[in-house]
């Protein structure tokens, strides 16, 4: 989310810190931007995964926000009618973010959700929950962005014990190839003990996969586990540079430096295929998820 590209990992940040693993939680904790400018200010860079927040830069711009309808959230497909301003939004609760510039943007919806989760001195401090639009689906479910981050996050965790974490993820729904289709979930992974080898067993990798699953919406566990018509989550291992070529890939295609961003789910053949000449490994989710009626 809005990171400016002298704050991207792999810059810098060499010189000062040669460890890539702190390396990395150092530059996703720096000032916060997006096309219309700097944003956002991460005021604490020691908090990272579910913990971590920002916090919005007022007169660098104008900021509102748009509510989401709470019982649809998930789905980020309904809107209330007015947008409210930034001393006016509720703990919690779900936003899209809207932007006004002095260089003449009115109200640009940046396509942002965003969850105030604290204050820091009568401001809110933010949590990025994903893209607004970002759809990933195999059958009748639809698993938004931040339902994807939600279930990264829970990996993470799983994760943090052996001193690794989640550097960059991207998926994408297979379904070409296997029937019934399934979801895959490219990872680069960091060691904080090794950072050239990632010393996990497949045991733990499984136990990811069967964790993003059961942090899905209803919905995509009632199609996996009930219906059968989703096969397991599987989670492809990519090599620590891989989403630098998928970055490279996509400014050689025409995207900009500064607007690029990480897509969440891949639509393209040629991303796909150059993700997959990356991977090192490769697991499926060992059983169903938990789908019962107290699940609904």
């Amino acid at each position: 989310m809005w990171v400016l590209p002298t704050t991207r990992r792999g810059s810098g940040w060499n010189r000062f810190c040669p460890d890539p693993y702190h390396r990395h939680s150092l530059s996703q904790g720096t000032l916060q931007g997006d096309m219309s400018g700097h944003c956002d200010r991460d005021l604490k860079p020691d908090d990272q995964g579910p913990r971590r927040t920002f916090t919005l830069i007022p007169n660098m711009a104008y900021f509102e926000f748009m509510p989401l309808d709470s019982s649809r959230s998930e789905s980020g497909s309904v809107k209330c009618d007015q947008p409210v301003d930034l001393a006016n939004v509720e703990i919690g609760k779900e936003y899209e973010l809207l932007v006004t510039t002095y260089t003449g943007l009115y109200r640009y919806r940046v396509e942002d959700v965003v969850c105030p989760m604290s204050i820091y001195n009568s401001t809110p401090q933010f949590k990025f929950m994903g893209r607004k639009h970002m759809v990933l689906s195999i059958d009748v479910e639809e698993t938004t962005e931040s339902g994807l981050l939600k279930a990264i996050e829970n990996v993470s965790i799983i994760l943090k014990p052996f001193d690794t974490m989640v550097l960059e993820y991207t998926s994408y729904a297979h379904i070409k190839t296997t029937i019934p289709g399934h979801y895959v979930i490219y990872l680069e992974l960091l060691s904080k003990k090794d950072p050239r080898k990632i010393g996990l067993t497949e045991e733990v990798l499984e136990q990811c996969c069967l964790a993003m699953e059961n942090s899905l919406n209803t919905l995509y566990r009632r199609c996996r586990g009930l219906f059968k018509s989703i096969g397991p989550l599987e989670i492809r291992v990519v090599k620590n540079g891989s989403f630098e070529k998928l970055r490279e890939y996509a400014i050689s295609k025409g995207t900009s430096l500064s607007q690029y961003k990480v897509p969440r789910c891949l639509k393209l053949l040629p991303m796909v295929q150059l993700m997959d000449s990356g991977v090192i490994s490769t697991h499926f989710s060992p059983s169903f998820p938990n789908w019962g009626s107290s699940d609904v």
